[in-house]
């Protein structure tokens, strides 16, 4: 960690981590890991579970669910406060309250994120699980914890439960404009659909949809080859009924990766297969913008106004 920047050691003597390059880490190096856990190690056993149920909740967690879940492991709740008081005492997490109810911090989101990478893959999906049935039973509008529930029930593989969540979080995410958000939750719905579906376009639950919903966010966050990728794994399997959809869509990514010869082949071979209004009038009016983009300008004139 030294060699890296990570930690440095102060006028006194004291060696200490570099907390803003930590953060910049895709994940904790196991040695930073080792130095957040050591204090962490040192707590009573009770102490440490109810930390590691935290982790799981997030950096900021709410009492009563913390309690809700702890309990699922034989922990009281007038137990469950006496260990919050000891560990606020100790400094490893914070109160505070909103409008009435109170909820906790961690100090540290390095030492949460310590805490959390430290759990094995079972503990982690059961503690998911727990948390997302916890959410669940107080939700009073299941709306507004969507993409939460969506999170703990994919992290848990939950499928049965993850799947019609992470759809209504992506639809969530979609009205608010989130597209980041909502891209991320496609990312995990497609995880947890088969692989060896032998109908990828059997319902919009299956694989091919969601792909293609993937690459159309994908293309309008500006990442362009993602999206191209998703589409080729699209047009190998899809049925012809939606070959000229997908072709358009596979000649707009073209186009925004430079390749403008291959948009027009696209576009033409759209405009001679299909018959239908709304799909041929699309690909009439990108074929304009090519003509234009290409400074043929008498030819796009005459595209748009078809």
């Amino acid at each position: 960690m030294r060699q890296r920047g990570l930690l440095f050691r102060s006028s006194l003597g004291a060696w200490s981590a570099d907390s803003s390059r930590l953060q910049e880490l895709d994940s904790l190096p196991l040695d930073a890991q080792s130095l957040l856990l050591a204090p962490i190690d040192r707590l009573p056993e009770e102490q440490r579970t109810v930390l590691k149920s935290a982790a799981v909740i997030g950096s900021t967690f709410g009492a009563g669910i913390l309690t809700d879940l702890l309990a699922t492991q034989g922990v009281a709740a007038a137990a469950a406060e006496t260990i919050l008081t000891a560990l606020e005492g100790a400094g490893v997490i914070h109160k505070d309250q909103w409008g009435s109810v109170p909820y906790f911090t961690f100090q540290s989101g390095l030492l949460r994120e310590a805490i959390y990478a430290n759990l094995n893959f079972a503990a982690r999906r059961d503690l998911h699980r727990a948390t997302g049935l916890a959410i669940q039973a107080r939700a009073h509008d299941p709306v507004k914890v969507v993409g939460i529930l969506a999170h703990h029930f994919f992290e848990a593989r939950d499928a049965e439960r993850a799947v019609p969540l992470l759809e209504g979080a992506t639809q969530e995410a979609e009205r608010r404009h989130a597209l980041s958000v909502a891209r991320d939750h496609l990312r995990h719905l497609l995880e947890l659909l088969p692989a060896d579906s032998p109908a990828p376009w059997g319902t919009d639950r299956a694989r091919g949809p969601v792909s293609f919903h993937l690459a159309r966010l994908e293309r309008e966050l500006g990442h362009f080859q993602e999206a191209r990728d998703l589409l080729d794994t699209c047009l190998m399997d899809a049925p012809d009924t939606l070959r000229p959809e997908l072709t358009l869509w596979s000649a707009y990514l073209r186009s925004d990766l430079g390749d403008l010869e291959a948009s027009t082949r696209e576009i033409e071979h759209v405009l001679a297969t299909t018959q239908e209004p709304g799909l041929h009038g699309q690909a009439s009016n990108w074929r304009g913008v090519l003509f234009a983009m290409t400074g043929q300008l008498n030819q796009a004139v005459l595209f748009f106004r078809q």
